[in-house]
């Protein structure tokens, strides 16, 4: 402080002020200080590091080759499971309301048919969800897929 008051006497018996005088005296107390104080850096955590594993680039190989190969799986199964959602959609399109029939069979020849119309109906609500739910499944599969 007292740097000041004689900064502030010689600067009016010279009949010059310059307040940026004083303002860098100010400034060299502020930085003297700060540099007596040491700041308290925040302590750091180590971080583990793994070790690097050496892959076999065969076996890398064949694995992305087994991996590709059920992915193109995934893709046809999806294929096959929109194909079978427009059939259905088709056949929903072109129901009549009078001559519709679903015909169940089996290897040995055997044959079930069913004409009524609310029956019908509620079978293609049966399959309609099935597949959404397959296709919405099988899209899950191939966006989550792992190579």
């Amino acid at each position: 402080m007292n740097a000041k008051k004689e900064l502030a006497r010689n600067a009016t018996e010279n009949g010059k002020f310059d307040p940026r005088e004083v303002k860098t005296e100010q400034k060299t107390e502020a930085e003297a200080q700060a540099k007596a104080e040491p700041q308290a850096q925040p302590q750091k955590e180590p971080v583990e590091v793994e070790p690097v594993k050496t892959v076999d680039a065969v076996f890398t190989a064949e694995q992305r080759r087994r991996s590709l190969k059920q992915l193109n799986q995934l893709d046809a199964k999806l294929t096959w499971l929109q194909n079978k959602q427009d059939e259905l959609n088709t056949f929903e399109i072109s129901n009549e309301g009078t001559k519709e029939s679903i015909v169940l069979s089996n290897a040995s020849g055997f044959r079930f048919e069913v004409t009524n119309t609310q029956i019908i109906h509620e079978v293609l609500e049966l399959l309609r969800n099935q597949v959404e739910t397959k296709i919405s499944e099988t899209q899950k599969d191939i966006a989550t897929f792992n190579f």
